[in-house]
C-alpha cells in the first residue's frame, strides 16, 4: 500500500476560520479579518460580510466551479455562496455534510435524530437532498424493513462516490454501510474489528481506506498507538489494519509537524490532513 500527496498548499490558520480542499477545484476557505469574513477561492476573495451578520458560520464546503455551501449547527438551514448570490437551503442542523454529482448528504446530531420539528426529514439520520434542497431519500425508510431503525443514532465518518454514501456509525461499530441513492437500497459490509475512533474514511466503489485518531483515547488505553491505518475490500469483505508509516512517511518528507496533525474530509469525503501551516489530499494506491 501507498499513500502520497496531492495539492498540497499553504495555509494561514492565524485568520483562516473553515477550509475545503478539492482535487479539482482547489481550496476554498473562509477567513476572518477584523470584523469581516470573506469567503476565498484559490486565494482570491470571492465575497465578503460583516462577521457579527453570520457568527456562527463554520463549516464550508466546495459545491460548484464558483460557489460553496457553508453551515452553522444551530441553524436549520445551509447556504450556496458565490460572488454573485447567497442561497438558502432548509435541510436541517447538519452534523455532516457531503456531495455528490446529483446528491447533498447530511447527517444529524444524536438530539436532532431523537427529536421531532415541523420539518418531517428530521427524524432520519441520514437526510438526501437534491443539489436543489429538495428531500429525496431519508436512511429510516431502509432501515425499518432492516431491523436497524433504533440503532443508528450518529455517522462518525463517510464518503461518496457515484450517488452513493459509505459511511460508518459508532453505535454499530463492527460495520461499514453503503447506501444507494437510486437504488433505494441499503448494504451491510461486516469489518472484523470496531470503527470506534475511526476518525476519516474515504474510498470507492470497491476499496475504503481509514484512518483512527486514538489519541483521545490514551488516557485510558496507553499502549495504543497515536494513530491507524486501516484498508476494506468492500467486495471480498476482507479488511486489514496497516501499518501507519504507509501514511507518515510523506507528510514527514512533506514538513508536517506531526503534533500538529488533523484529518477531515472534504466535500465528497476524501482525507484532507493539515497541520495549521499547511493542507494536502492523502491519495491511496496498491503498492507496485
Amino acid at each position: 500500500m501507498k499513500a502520497a500527496l496531492k495539492n498540497l498548499t499553504e495555509i494561514d490558520s492565524h485568520h483562516v476560520k473553515c477550509f475545503d480542499l478539492h482535487e479539482e477545484l482547489g481550496l476554498a476557505y473562509l477567513a476572518e479579518h477584523g470584523e469581516t469574513t470573506t469567503l476565498y477561492l484559490n486565494h482570491r476573495a470571492s465575497r465578503s460580510w460583516l462577521k457579527g451578520d453570520y457568527p456562527h458560520l463554520e463549516h464550508v464546503r466546495w459545491f460548484e466551479l464558483d460557489s460553496v455551501i457553508a453551515w452553522y449547527r444551530d441553524e436549520s438551514e445551509a447556504v450556496i455562496i458565490s460572488g454573485k448570490s447567497w442561497r438558502k437551503l432548509a435541510i436541517g442542523s447538519p452534523h455532516r455534510l457531503l456531495l455528490s454529482k446529483n446528491y447533498i448528504f447530511v447527517s444529524y446530531y444524536e438530539e436532532g435524530v431523537r427529536s421531532r420539528s415541523d420539518l418531517l426529514y428530521l427524524h432520519h439520520v441520514v437526510c438526501t437532498f437534491t443539489r436543489e434542497g429538495a428531500f429525496a431519500l431519508g436512511l429510516e425508510d431502509l432501515m425499518i424493513p432492516s431491523g436497524f431503525r433504533d440503532s443508528f443514532i450518529e455517522i462518525e465518518a463517510g464518503y461518496t462516490f457515484g450517488d452513493h454514501l459509505a459511511f460508518v456509525t459508532c453505535c454499530l461499530p463492527d460495520a461499514i454501510w453503503i447506501l444507494d441513492v437510486p437504488k433505494k437500497h441499503l448494504r451491510r459490509i461486516a469489518v472484523p474489528f470496531p470503527t470506534v475512533a475511526l476518525d476519516v474514511i474515504t474510498g470507492d466503489a470497491k476499496r475504503a481506506y481509514a484512518i483512527y485518531d486514538n489519541r483521545g483515547l490514551l488516557y485510558a488505553y496507553p499502549s495504543l498507538p497515536s494513530f491507524e491505518f486501516a484498508v476494506f475490500d468492500l467486495e471480498s469483505e476482507i479488511s486489514s489494519k496497516q501499518n501507519f508509516a504507509v501514511i507518515e512517511k510523506p507528510l514527514i518528507e512533506a514538513g508536517f509537524e506531526m503534533s500538529a496533525i488533523k484529518f477531515q474530509p472534504n466535500s465528497t469525503g476524501k482525507i484532507i490532513v493539515s497541520d495549521g501551516m499547511k493542507a494536502a489530499l492523502l491519495e491511496f494506491s496498491e503498492a507496485a
